[in-house]
């Protein structure tokens, strides 16, 4: 279990705490939250990060596949059903993290996802906006079921609780659209009517302010995801509460921001021209005032610039190839000294040669008397 310990993961004592960040596990809690596991026959994976040898990523496999509800959203889909569940260092639930496990840990998932991108079917524009609201009761009766729920929990309908008390529809962690009184907090998912959308069918994807959003009916897109948690206010009438200035505020925030990367690009395309006329420039300043002069002054000016030019250019050229002239000149001056110093050694060699042969012919050489020897 030491391979968890500081990483948050629900298996290395998750238990007894839930969320409380002072919570220090004890090794007691550990093994005995360890052991509920086990003994449901649930398998455990670590990946450990190889320079520090901390947990990035923990998968606990179980013997049966188990509806999803409430964690299934990714940014580009969302999961169905699975046999397992996926932790980051922080103990959160990240599915998106299955295509980074090898291959016989991901072999051994059975996971259902519907990836948002094989269903997106329109792009639209920002001016076609008409409202940002949420989904009514019966609204949110038409959306399929798989994306009802994998929004963390229960989030906000426009409608209101039963028996039109003080209470607001919800729907649930399970997907439902709750008729049952909702007093406390909720999560948000907006909801967009938008004109000119083309012909598409419920479940179709459209995506804009960067989010992939479900087609519900007629104008209407539901995000795919949450953006907050939010108090209803107290009252059941969805026109002037607080969770409706909310989402105008933040589909105004939302708007401020595509404009200013529409400003972005193009103060960088005219950066980009800017640039471009100064590089222009430096060419030469008479070809940029070239407009103004007469066409005589104008050719006097510019064959002023290109004659100094030329003029440059050939005197350098001829300085280059005098300088190799030289340098030929030194070297085979070199050369031939070389050549001639070779020679007067020759011919020294030549001469000492002949003056030992002679000096043999002259020499007297001296006969020494025969003697007699004993051969034995």
């Amino acid at each position: 279990m030491a391979l968890g310990v500081n990483t948050g993961w629900c298996t290395t004592g998750r238990y007894g705490h839930y969320g409380d960040p002072n919570f220090i596990p004890s090794e007691e809690d550990a093994k005995r939250h360890f052991n509920e596991y086990d003994e449901r026959g649930i398998e455990f994976y670590y990946l450990l990060d190889p320079k520090t040898h901390y947990g990035e990523i923990a998968v606990a496999v179980y013997p049966e596949e188990f509806d999803v509800y409430g964690t299934g959203f990714t940014k580009n889909g969302v999961l169905v059903s699975t046999n397992a569940e996926i932790f980051n260092a922080q103990d959160e639930l990240d599915f998106s993290l299955v295509d980074k496990l090898p291959s016989k840990v991901r072999n051994l998932l059975d996971i259902e996802f519907i990836d948002f991108s094989k269903r997106l079917k329109y792009k639209p524009s920002i001016k076609d906006i008409d409202e940002i609201t949420l989904l009514s009761r019966d609204e949110a009766n038409l959306v399929p079921d798989e994306f009802l729920a994998g929004a963390w929990g229960e989030w906000w309908l426009r409608s209101k609780g039963k028996d039109d008390d003080e209470s607001v529809a919800c729907v649930d962690g399970y997907g439902w659209p709750d008729k049952l009184p909702c007093w406390y907090t909720c999560l948000v998912r907006p909801a967009l009517r938008i004109r000119n959308l083309p012909d598409l069918k419920t479940g179709d994807m459209v995506y804009v302010f960067d989010k992939y959003w479900c087609y519900v009916t007629d104008d209407l897109v539901l995000m795919m995801g949450s953006i907050e948690s939010w108090d209803f206010g107290g009252s059941n009438e969805y026109e002037g509460s607080s969770v409706q200035r909310y989402l105008q505020g933040w589909l105004a925030e939302q708007k401020s921001k595509n404009e200013s990367l529409k400003r972005g690009n193009k103060m960088t395309v005219e950066e980009y021209k800017k640039n471009r006329k100064a590089r222009l420039q430096r060419l030469g300043e008479a070809l940029d005032n070239l407009p103004e002069l007469t066409d005589g002054k104008a050719h006097i000016e510019v064959d002023a610039v290109t004659g100094g030019a030329k003029a440059e250019a050939e005197d350098r050229k001829k300085q280059v190839k005098d300088s190799f002239k030289d340098k030929n000149k030194e070297t085979r001056e070199f050369i031939k000294k070389q050549d001639k110093d070779r020679e007067v050694e020759k011919e020294d060699k030549s001469e000492n040669r002949l003056m030992l042969d002679e000096s043999l012919f002259n020499e007297e050489v001296e006969l020494t008397e025969s003697r007699d020897f004993d051969w034995d």
